[in-house]
């Protein structure tokens, strides 16, 4: 049956009302249409837009990348060519690592209650999709929650949807993606000096994997505009999951926040307890971890950072 139909202009204005056009609220882009006091605004979660004036309400947090544009423009004001679905920003290097992080995410999320959560988690190409606040709240609708599992979602949500770009790639081979190694050779280049980085590489340009494997099956380095994180061939299952997770979100987050190491490597280990407790694993108090002789991990059993 033909439930509801709606024709929009190109930028998202209505042509009238359809068929049974006010039996939901999810429209153009299966963005949610708020109606309240008269405004037709559509929320595009960071975001509202409106379609008649073409134009969103608030500026791009994304500006300074497209300064030839309004930050204020809708796709660039060429809506028959692009589409701005809003947040993007947990990106595998290859269309594999993308779908492997999501998996992940799957095994921390595996109980049932959260099968309506899980298909709002997935990926196009080499990206996340965004997710909708409005859709999560219904997936989550009669679900209890532990604070852990509710802080998990959230840590979810905030790394999909934010303007932070966080890459994760697996290791599957000799050496690592190029664009990894260009991330790593200008990190150690800025915190070791002397060219530090370009001397941890082949004469080719190659960042040995091995690196990955010394550092313990895991590394996160900070970028211009989030992080990269890799992730050592060894690991599977739960393991994985665990260690995925204390790199692109535990490290990643406060990376791109540009906190100290002290914040970043304790937040490392607060984001791996969580996990660890809600896959019912025991947890670790850091003593393996860099910077516990520095006594950088403190509080490692309380929540991490979130957003």
């Amino acid at each position: 049956n033909l439930e509801e139909r709606n024709d929009y202009y190109p930028f998202g204005g209505l042509m009238g009302k359809g068929l049974n056009g006010d039996f939901q609220s999810y429209k153009y882009n299966g963005k949610e249409l708020e109606r309240q006091i008269g405004l037709d605004i559509y929320d595009y979660m960071a975001r509202r837009y409106d379609a008649a004036t073409c134009r969103f309400t608030t500026m791009d947090p994304l500006s300074e990348k497209y300064y030839s544009t309004s930050p204020y423009a809708y796709s660039v004001n060429n809506p028959m060519r692009f589409v701005d679905p809003d947040g993007r920003k947990i990106r595998g290097i290859t269309k594999q690592d993308a779908k492997k992080f999501r998996d992940d995410i799957y095994i921390v999320l595996a109980d049932d209650k959260f099968a309506n959560v899980r298909t709002l988690i997935d990926v196009t190409g080499k990206t996340f999709r965004s997710i909708d606040t409005g859709q999560l709240s219904s997936a989550m609708e009669g679900i209890t929650l532990t604070d852990d599992e509710s802080a998990y979602i959230t840590m979810i949500t905030s790394s999909i949807n934010s303007k932070e770009i966080y890459q994760v790639e697996y290791i599957s081979g000799e050496y690592t993606s190029s664009e990894g190694a260009a991330a790593f050779v200008n990190h150690m280049n800025k915190e070791r000096g002397n060219s530090m980085g370009n001397k941890m590489i082949t004469p080719d340009g190659n960042l040995s994997s091995d690196w990955i494997s010394k550092a313990g099956e895991g590394l996160n380095i900070p970028t211009l505009d989030g992080s990269h994180s890799f992730i050592g061939s060894s690991l599977q299952g739960m393991e994985r999951a665990v260690i995925s997770g204390h790199e692109v979100f535990g490290h990643g987050i406060p990376a791109a926040k540009k906190l100290t190491p002290v914040e970043n490597n304790a937040n490392a280990i607060r984001t791996e307890n969580l996990i660890r407790r809600i896959l019912g694993l025991p947890q670790t108090d850091g003593h393996n971890h860099g910077g516990y002789k520095d006594r950088h991990i403190t509080y490692p059993y309380i929540l991490p950072i979130l957003q």
